[in-house]
């Protein structure tokens, strides 16, 4: 059979596209310089656990397609998988590969991540430093994240516990809640992906945090007794409010108009409270000085109550009151130091109101026998061991008034001067002299029989009152005692 030389050369041209289709697709589809490891580089990548990486799963740099998994098989220690990488991918062995997910399906793919010092490098390559590319032969390390799976199966479950109805509710809601709001969901994810990133950078500290909570979380556990308690006391304070809402409505309601009445009345008392207040510290100084004073009255003022009780109800209505009554006279004599002077002593039947000067009282010295329970014996509160009548004195310290200003000699009165030689005009007062003055006293008290008039005087004789009548009788009546002095 003779083949013509344009024959020849039809064939010739048809074996040469032949064979050049077959290179293309031996080299281009089939991967056969792949598979004899031409341009390519191995490298072994160790997991914890497989995360759902498969076979012929593609393996990315920065998003671009790089090589894919040759195999994935089990070691003693976790799963281990081989990787094919294209010589022209120059990947830093600092870089940490990560299982991720292409889709919900389960699309499992090798991603060679930034590391964490270079997340915010804004898209330039990563620094190579001294850990050098990987090379035919590497082993890493690498990262699972969460299954996307376990996710769907918790949500397919939490979806499966809420009705339709709310359901749909929560989804109308959350349409209303986020509609027209791009932006600021916008800025929700931004910072939620910061606050995500600062999480990862700390993430040590966050996992050292979470062993530390487990003594937390244990007391939780030991006390979920009392938290189951406390739970239900909270549902019976929510269900009274439930019942008694239209009280707790009429309150809200109320509550402004009460609120504003309340504003007025602090308004209105704004002029008086703080000079009330200012006074009433005073007033508190003044009662945490005499504590103890009040303590005192306090305690027997009861049993003061109680006594005057008893005194007065007794059974013997004839009797009166049960008190014992010591009636001294001249035993001591009364003070008059540091009163008015004797001429401007009223007379007691002088009964018209009139001001005193503040002040008067008997001004003698602490050891005088005169007045021994006056002011002027007062203890000091503030200064312990003083006593004076003002708490002026009691800081100053209590002076008595010198003898020689008193109106009457030594301040005792029933001491009378000694009558002189030359005693003057007749009807006039001689003024008293400290060295002529008769202890003598001019009224004391004594023993009186009012049958006989008898009685004992200061010079220890006896004297005797004539009480009888003109006719020798005795004087029976009071007149009689009066008019017999008369005679």
């Amino acid at each position: 059979m003779n083949i013509t030389r344009k024959v020849k050369l039809q064939l010739l041209a048809f074996a040469t596209v032949g064979t050049v289709a077959l290179l293309i697709v031996a080299i281009s589809y089939l991967a056969i310089p792949a598979m004899l490891g031409i341009g390519k580089y191995t490298v072994t990548l160790n997991l914890a656990a497989s995360g759902g990486l498969y076979k012929n799963s593609n393996v990315t740099y920065r998003g671009v397609t790089v090589g894919r998994v040759d195999e994935v098989r089990l070691t003693p220690d976790g799963v281990t998988a081989s990787l094919i990488i294209d010589d022209s991918a120059r990947i830093p062995k600092n870089l940490t590969p990560t299982v991720r997910s292409a889709s919900a399906i389960g699309e499992q793919y090798v991603d060679f991540a930034l590391p964490q010092d270079d997340s915010e490098s804004n898209g330039k390559a990563p620094t190579v430093g001294s850990a050098g590319m990987l090379r035919d032969g590497s082993v890493v390390t690498g990262e699972i994240t969460v299954p996307i799976s376990g996710v769907i199966d918790r949500a397919d479950e939490m979806l499966a516990q809420i009705q339709d109805g709310s359901l749909r509710t929560v989804v109308t809601e959350a349409f209303a809640a986020f509609d027209g709001r791009t932006e600021d969901v916008q800025r929700f994810i931004d910072s939620v992906t910061l606050f995500l990133a600062e999480a990862n950078k700390n993430s040590d500290a966050i996992v050292k945090l979470i062993d530390s909570a487990e003594p937390v979380l244990a007391s939780q556990d030991n006390t979920r007794t009392e938290i189951a308690s406390w739970t239900r006391d909270l549902t019976t304070v929510t269900d009274q409010l439930r019942a008694n809402r239209p009280e707790l409505t009429g309150i809200l309601d109320k509550a402004p108009a009460a609120a504003d009445k309340g504003r007025q009345l602090f308004e209105s008392l704004k002029p008086t409270l703080p000079l009330l207040i200012d006074n009433l510290s005073v007033t508190a100084k003044t009662l945490a000085v005499y504590h103890a004073n009040l303590n005192q009255i306090v305690v027997i003022y009861p049993r003061l109550i109680a006594g005057l009780i008893s005194a007065m109800n007794t059974e013997d209505s004839d009797k009166g009151a049960n008190v014992d009554f010591v009636a001294s006279f001249q035993d001591p004599p009364p003070c008059t130091v540091g009163f008015y002077p004797l001429e401007k002593r009223r007379s007691p039947g002088d009964q018209t109101v009139k001001d005193y000067p503040s002040g008067m009282l008997c001004r003698v010295a602490h050891d005088s026998p005169l007045a021994v329970r006056g002011a002027r014996n007062y203890p000091c509160v503030e200064y312990p061991g003083r006593r004076a009548p003002t708490p002026a004195e009691c800081r100053t310290g209590y002076k008595p008034l010198d003898k020689k200003s008193l109106p009457l000699p030594n301040g005792v009165p029933g001491l009378v001067p000694k009558p002189a030689s030359n005693s003057g005009v007749q009807g006039r007062l001689v003024p008293a002299n400290q060295s002529s003055v008769d202890t003598t006293p001019s009224v004391y008290a004594t023993n009186y029989d009012p049958r006989s008039g008898e009685y004992t005087g200061p010079d220890g004789k006896v004297y005797r009152v004539d009480t009888a009548s003109s006719k020798g009788e005795v004087a029976t009546q009071w007149e009689q005692l009066i008019t017999s002095t008369l005679k």
